[in-house]
């Protein structure tokens, strides 16, 4: 899908829910998984944001059975990839939570 945020998920007849306008990625599952993370900013920020995003991750993990340490690092690159482009839109309030948190990531040891 590429982009499977809660905005571009429906439910469907059958009491189901499908992924809606995808960006047509061909890609790894950890990604797809991942973009809920950016969604997560200001409670990441509400606390240790390595602790709470790890937290998310081990958790996403439980729920799909794909390791946690992929969607951790997607995670990284789509905070950070987010972060810049409010940036290039002139929204550096918005940009600033997504670069600190990709920035508290990055320094973080690996799991």
């Amino acid at each position: 899908h590429g982009d499977a945020h809660a905005w571009n998920l429906l439910s469907d007849n059958a009491g189901g829910y499908k992924f809606v306008d995808p960006d047509g990625l061909f890609i790894e599952r950890a990604h797809d998984l991942s973009i809920s993370l950016r969604e997560g900013v200001r409670d990441f920020l509400a606390g240790d944001p390595v602790a709470r995003g790890r937290a998310c991750c081990a958790y996403i993990s439980k729920m799909t059975g794909v390791a946690p340490e992929p969607i951790w690092q997607w995670g990284l690159i789509e905070n950070l990839v987010n972060g810049l482009l409010y940036v290039e839109v002139g929204s550096p309030e918005h940009a600033a939570m997504f670069l600190d948190v990709a920035e508290a990531w990055a320094a973080a040891e690996p799991d």
